[in-house]
């Protein structure tokens, strides 16, 4: 199953400004498929994978449906190495 986490916790002056810049109370994503997160992180260095253990004191998930699992899992493939972009 996939789903969609949502930072809403504290974090660092970066998830702060990026809060202000878009008027949201997130401030980062991933994508999760099988208990495994996707994403471009600029602390862990662009596009990669890695599993988190998610407090949901400071993350919502979204469960999305099972047929999004295979279009992430390919697009991580396509894309996974490349570096993290703020655009």
């Amino acid at each position: 199953m996939a789903q969609l986490a949502l930072y809403k916790g504290k974090g660092l002056i970066g998830n702060a400004a990026i809060r202000l810049w878009t008027g949201s109370i997130y401030s980062h994503c991933e994508l999760v498929v099988d208990g495994v997160a996707y994403s471009s992180s600029l602390m862990d260095g662009g596009v990669r994978s890695k599993r988190i253990a998610f407090d949901l004191d400071h993350w919502d998930m979204v469960d999305l449906p099972a047929s999004f699992d295979a279009g992430i899992l390919t697009h991580f493939a396509a894309t996974q190495g490349s570096r993290y972009s703020w655009l």
